[in-house]
Formats: structure tokens, sequence, C-alpha cells
């Protein structure tokens, strides 16, 4: 968790300097994915993706980004599907 922290504190920096800075904009995408805080994440990678929407590393990252969520949904459907259908 600190290491993403750090990341994110690190990239935010580097924006200051450069706010389009598409390596800071993408690690902090990673580092919030990798924190399952999908909404920050989408946020980041989608200013990347205004900046340069052709970037293969990019549109990767929002590849695996969908599918984060989708899993997440998955999972909280099993949830509450086992809270709800206890016998």
């Amino acid at each position: 968790l600190r290491n993403y922290e750090r990341t994110i504190k690190n990239s935010n920096e580097a924006l200051q300097l450069d706010s389009k800075s598409i390596k800071a904009l993408f690690r902090i995408s990673i580092a919030y994915r990798s924190m399952q805080q999908f909404d920050q994440a989408r946020t980041y990678l989608n200013t990347a993706i205004n900046i340069e929407p052709y970037n293969a590393e990019i549109i990767d990252e929002a590849q695996r980004l969908d599918r984060a969520i989708e899993q997440q949904k998955k999972n909280e459907q099993k949830l509450y599907y086992r809270m709800f259908n206890k016998q």
C-alpha cells in the first residue's frame, strides 16, 4: 500500500511540473487500479487518453481497468447472492 501511495505522491509532483506527463498519469492510474480505487484510476487514465489517444500502453491499461471493474462487479454479485440466499 505504501508503494502505491508513494507512486501517487511522486507522480502528482511530476504533474505539477508537467500537467501532461503521460508517464505520471499512467503510473497514478495503475496505482489506483491496484488499490481497487477504480473511479480515481479512470479519471487519470481518461486524462492520459485525451492527451495521447493512440498510445498502446494506455489502451492496454484501459482494458485492464475495465476487466478489473467487471471482476469486482462479479465478485459483488456472488457475495450478495450468498448473503440473500442462505438457507
